[in-house]
């Protein structure tokens, strides 16, 4: 099903008015759930490269926001493919990156070029780091400390910045948790973000879950099912959506804005079956 058509301000979208006509057609994740998340995917790289013949240009600044929002595109791309494979392990790794691209587009959209400046400069403080350490050998460390003052340059910076911003506490940037609890709900940062850190620093919370599987005698296996469901890709379609929208929004651009509006009410729908899903026993989530 292809989602984009609309005829007098009607979409294939429109039947659904309540979770009650959802619910027949999330028995089937091809019926509605992955041309949804396709949709958008879809959408997303329109957004990003609305022209046939040229690419959309930006400036530095404006940059890191495009590029956060291509890297969100093609991470989620690569999601829809490792659930559709059943590899739930390369979501949940997946999810926390995008999640921080998300946060961190929404930072630079809000806070403007002062904060676009400084993201960029933030990003040299390692190089910044291994170059006085390495300032003065040869060989490997040449090589790399040019090329570093050679991007620094590059990008309109010079050494005193590097060590202006990376001394000064005035310019201690925000955590994951600021950032979440400022433009997404700080609730979130425990259950989407701090859980999903477990997947990328290798806890024993991920392993136990993912990896591995417990045995009636309270060994472990190596994981032998997949119990995969669409509440996990849900979630990222939503990001999307709301990723597409503030891009938009941000680059003056309303191409795309009904339509993206009516996936979201469509995945809001999705999203209150789910929660009753939850409201059921929940004797049949605990092998999940």
């Amino acid at each position: 099903i292809f989602l984009f058509a609309t005829v007098e301000d009607k979409t294939p979208l429109s039947r659904f008015k309540t979770k009650e006509d959802i619910a027949p057609y999330l028995e089937n994740e091809n019926k509605l759930i992955y041309p949804l998340a396709e949709n958008i995917l879809s959408l997303s790289k329109h957004i990003i490269d609305p022209y046939e013949d040229k690419y959309q240009a930006f400036d530095k600044n404006a940059a890191t926001i495009a590029g956060l929002y291509i890297k969100q595109n093609l991470l989620y791309s690569e999601y829809i493919e490792a659930y559709k494979a059943d590899k739930v392990y390369l979501c949940l790794i997946l999810q926390r990156i995008i999640y921080e691209a998300y946060i961190k587009m929404h930072y630079l959209i809000k806070y403007g070029k002062s904060a676009q400046d400084e993201y960029r400069l933030q990003s040299y403080k390692n190089r910044y780091k291994f170059y006085e350490e390495y300032k003065e050998f040869e060989g490997y460390f040449k090589v790399r400390n040019e090329k570093f003052l050679q991007d620094l340059k590059d990008d309109g910076f010079e050494i005193a910045d590097c060590e202006k911003i990376l001394k000064s506490r005035r310019h201690k940037k925000k955590n994951m948790s600021h950032l979440i609890a400022e433009f997404d709900n700080e609730k979130l940062y425990t259950s989407l973000y701090g859980l999903t850190s477990d997947s990328i620093h290798s806890d024993w919370g991920d392993i136990r879950q993912v990896y591995i599987s417990k045995t009636d005698d309270g060994n472990y296996v190596p994981m032998i099912y997949t119990n995969k469901h669409f509440r996990i890709l849900i979630p990222l379609v939503d990001l999307m959506i709301d990723a597409s929208l503030a891009f938009l929004k941000w680059d003056k651009n309303q191409s795309y804005i009904s339509i993206l509006s009516e996936h979201k009410r469509v995945v809001n729908l999705i999203n209150e079956c789910i929660f009753d899903e939850y409201n059921k026993p929940s004797s049949q989530y605990m092998k999940e």
